[in-house]
């Protein structure tokens, strides 16, 4: 694959704001809106000075251009509801327009860019790609594109992004590549996997790379300048098994994706918490073996989610549920995100977690996870509990800024174990 790096005036960025509609500016430019925010899958609506320009904005999709003044103005993207996701005022270079300003993030955490779109076109055979991270919750990354041929193992990263970043463009052959996206250093960290991106001759191109639901996998979205979008959606999912069984139960346990057959478990003695596996959406038959008994489910897993599936109970009769793990990282730098997961003997009764004597979730009953923010971290030798339907304390604990933790309170009443393991 024959790729060049060209750096370009890029104008960037949330900070940058767009003007006025009409009446009192000095020039005008295009404007539009792209969706590539997770949580609002229905439609955005872009509004300029307390109008609305652009309505109906579906995820992956973009609006029409709309013409708009180049003085300061105020600028809200607003969700379905109405309800405003991102507000700011800014001002815009009629000289650079038109712009793309791009949506991306979860509810509440709304991240933007405003790109420019009036770069030249690349010569005959050649394609401009430049590529935008809008997906802080997946950490640092590495993106490839394959040409025919090339193996992810053999490949060098077209560039390692940290976000929110607006790489310059490269020049690429034009042609078809496979798009692959993993974790930074990591080529068994694959985060997003597709064929079929098509690069035309002299085109010029943005890859906006967003968060899947879980937050660790990613969706990818095609911008062609000033012109179509296509969207590229995830169409995996990960899951992990949660053996929380007493009595140093042996668990073994696997997933049929694909046609192929992915250990999830390979005989661990209880408790013992697996590790996240890729595997494709959709229903898919699980294998479990406890003690040498084998059990069969189905699981239906959502693209872009991340699942545990939680034994726990009696190893005689184990019970399991499937838990959505929101695996986002916090949305502050002096914060951290923790999960009690509550798998611990037979009582029904809820559960709370602490650290430092501060209360981070509670009513957590058998089976199931619950979610906090611990503020003003980092902590270090203090003490966690767990009370209420199981008792348990631990001293000397560690949590870190910036990061995602889970509190496992597996085993038996009598006998309860308990496991903070970070999980990012």
């Amino acid at each position: 694959m024959d790729i060049s790096r060209r750096t370009f005036t890029l104008a960037g960025l949330a900070a940058t704001a767009l003007a006025g509609c009409g009446g009192g500016s000095s020039s005008n430019t295009n404007l539009r809106l792209l969706n590539t925010n997770v949580s609002s899958p229905n439609a955005l609506s872009l509004e300029v000075n307390g109008t609305v320009i652009s309505s109906g904005v579906a995820f992956g999709q973009a609006g029409s251009y709309v013409s708009v003044g180049t003085d300061t103005n105020t600028v809200r993207v607003l969700d379905q509801n109405g309800t405003a996701i991102y507000s700011s005022s800014f001002s815009l270079s009629g000289s650079s327009g038109p712009y793309t300003l791009v949506v991306a993030g979860f509810s509440g955490s709304t991240h933007t860019t405003t790109l420019t779109e009036n770069q030249s076109s690349a010569s005959s055979s050649r394609a401009y790609l430049r590529i935008l991270d809008q997906c802080p919750d997946a950490g640092d990354i590495d993106i490839y594109m394959l040409g025919s041929g090339e193996t992810l193992s053999s490949a060098t990263p077209l560039v390692s992004l940290s976000s929110i970043t607006l790489a310059g463009y490269y020049t690429l052959n034009s042609g078809t590549y496979t798009l692959v996206v993993t974790g930074a250093g990591s080529r068994d960290d694959v985060r997003l996997t597709q064929s079929g991106i098509t690069l035309a001759s002299t085109s010029v191109q943005t890859l906006v790379l967003s968060s899947a639901a879980g937050g660790v996998l990613v969706d990818a979205t095609l911008l062609l300048q000033q012109s179509t979008v296509t969207t590229y959606r995830n169409t995996q999912s990960r899951i992990r098994v949660v053996s929380a069984l007493p009595s140093q139960a042996v668990a073994t346990a696997s997933v049929t994706s694909s046609g192929s057959t992915i250990s999830l478990m390979s005989s661990l003695v209880s408790p013992a918490i697996g590790t996240y596996s890729l595997v494709a959406s959709g229903s898919l038959p699980v294998s479990l073996t406890i003690n040498g008994t084998t059990t069969s489910q189905t699981v239906a897993l959502t693209a872009g989610n991340d699942y545990t599936l939680l034994v726990y109970g009696d190893p005689a009769s184990p019970q399991t549920t499937l838990l959505t793990d929101s695996n986002r990282l916090p949305t502050s730098s002096s914060t951290a995100n923790v999960r009690l997961y509550h798998a611990c003997g037979t009582s029904t009764a809820a559960t709370a977690l602490s650290i430092g004597y501060v209360p981070i979730v509670s009513g957590v009953t058998l089976g199931t996870s619950g979610l906090g923010v611990l503020s003003n971290t980092p902590y270090s030798s203090t003490q966690l509990t767990v009370s209420g339907g199981v008792s348990y304390s631990a001293s000397d604990i560690a949590v870190a800024s910036n990061g995602l933790y889970s509190m496992f309170i597996m085993g038996s009443t009598a006998s309860p174990v308990g496991q903070l393991y970070r999980e990012r």
